[in-house]
Parts: structure tokens; C-alpha cells; sequence
């Protein structure tokens, strides 16, 4: 009866830990020499695929990459987002993501954890039922894949945001949150 946790531990869940160490440690040196170090000649690419899913011309200040334990990590600080006419509708000071493992399978980034650092929004939902934050314009019989996307992330956590809200089909009055601190978890354990 002792013998099977034995051959258990010895042939299966060793190499199993073994693998997934290996894998960690691989993907670590792959971040450091192939991404930390070329991040001036990738941060454009990175841009230009973050830009096709906002659809909007944003830019960043700064872009710094790191290792969080066992994952990937990419901080942004002064992150601008424009509108239509080019104008600033959006700044945000700092936004931190922690890419996920399953980006590999998906070949597509997948998120663990987003960080979003002291936005300040103006939320406005108009007569007519479609939303505006900042004053860009979500039309709701417009493809949402952005917004599916974001949601579909593992955590989004929100720290400092200040976010007005007025709803034009029910009252004039504009409701005005302060100092919020909000977090979003997927139900899902593997979300995407």
C-alpha cells in the first residue's frame, strides 16, 4: 500500500514539478534577454496591437518590463488615450499588466492581472441609450470585442479612479465618485 504514493511521487508528480520549473525558468531567461533587453525596438509593435484593440491613437510616456515571481509583468505610466479629433479624452498614470501562461496557447496577450492607476472618468449615457467615457463614443450595435476582451481577463483592479456619471434618459444631475477603488474578477477559472 506504501509503494503506490512512492512510484506516485517518484515517476509522475517529480517530472511533472521538474517540467513546470523548467518552463518557468525558460520563460524567465526568454523575458530578460529577448524582451527587458529589446524593449526600445518591440515597445512599437506592442503599441501598434494595443492601438487596434482600443481602435484609438493612445501614447505612453514610459514602458518598463519586468518579473513578477513566476510571470511576465509591463508597467505603463502616463498613458494618454485620444478621441476622434485627436483630442486628449483620456489620461491615466500608471497601468500595470501581468501576462498570463495561457498567452502561449493563445497566441494572443492574456492578462492575469491589470492594474489601473488614478483614471478619472466621465461617463455619460445619452438619450439615445449608447455610453461615452471621456467622450468616446461606444455604440452598442457596434462589434464589441474590446470590450470583450477586457472582460474576459482575470482580474482588472482600479485604484483612486474618479468617475462621473450622468444618465440623459432619466435625470440631469451628474453623480461624481471619488477615490474609488474597484476590483473585477472572471467566474471562469480559465477566463479566456
Amino acid at each position: 500500500m506504501k509503494q503506490i504514493p512512492k512510484f506516485l511521487l517518484k515517476k509522475i508528480l517529480f517530472p511533472l514539478g521538474i517540467g513546470f520549473l523548467s518552463l518557468i525558468f525558460i520563460g524567465f531567461l526568454s523575458f530578460h534577454f529577448l524582451i527587458a533587453d529589446n524593449l526600445d525596438d518591440i515597445k512599437v509593435k506592442i503599441f501598434e496591437h494595443v492601438q487596434k484593440k482600443i481602435g484609438h491613437e493612445f501614447t505612453v510616456d514610459t514602458l518598463a518590463a519586468d518579473w513578477k515571481i513566476t510571470n511576465p509583468s509591463f508597467t505603463l505610466y502616463d498613458v494618454s488615450v485620444f478621441n476622434q479629433d485627436k483630442s486628449q479624452a483620456l489620461n491615466i498614470k500608471k497601468i500595470q499588466a501581468d501576462i498570463s501562461w495561457l498567452s502561449l496557447i493563445k497566441l494572443s496577450p492574456v492578462f492575469d492581472e491589470i492594474i489601473i492607476h488614478q483614471p478619472e472618468l466621465d461617463i455619460q449615457k445619452g438619450v439615445d441609450g449608447n455610453l461615452s467615457v471621456n467622450g468616446i463614443s461606444f455604440n452598442k450595435e457596434k462589434d464589441s470585442r474590446f470590450s470583450n476582451w477586457l472582460l474576459n481577463q482575470d482580474d482588472i483592479v482600479i485604484y483612486g479612479a474618479t468617475i462621473s456619471w450622468l444618465d440623459k434618459t432619466k435625470t440631469p444631475e451628474t453623480l461624481t465618485l471619488k477615490n474609488l477603488d474597484l476590483h473585477y474578477g472572471s467566474s471562469k477559472i480559465f477566463s479566456y
